[in-house]
């Protein structure tokens, strides 16, 4: 699964843009998040990995969504998998290979 946004940064920078998209999704039921400083497009960028679960608690889902704002607009582009450790190295490809717009 991949999804990509584009939005009005609003002065924030990726970290920010990152806090508020984690508050959004941990209010719909999203956990265990983690957050790691790494490359997005070309620059530097954050990305907030975090899991679906099950009814009995079991993880269902894993997803990374990569935060990075350029002039004023933020980006983000979210991938996610049930076969996580299988599809994390094209996860990675995809997110280093991306371009951002002018």
């Amino acid at each position: 699964m991949l999804i990509v946004f584009k939005m009005p940064a609003r002065g924030l920078t990726a970290a920010r843009v990152a806090d508020a998209a984690q508050e959004r999704l941990a209010a719909h039921g999203f956990e265990d998040f983690t957050r790691t400083v790494t490359q997005f497009a070309g620059q530097s960028a954050v990305a907030l990995d975090f899991v679906t679960r099950n009814t009995e608690g079991t993880v269902v889902r894993r997803t990374r969504e990569y935060f990075a704002v350029r002039g004023n607009a933020a980006f983000v582009l979210g991938m996610g998998s049930a076969t996580w450790e299988e599809h994390l190295p094209l996860i990675e490809q995809i997110a280093d290979r991306f371009e951002l717009a002018e």
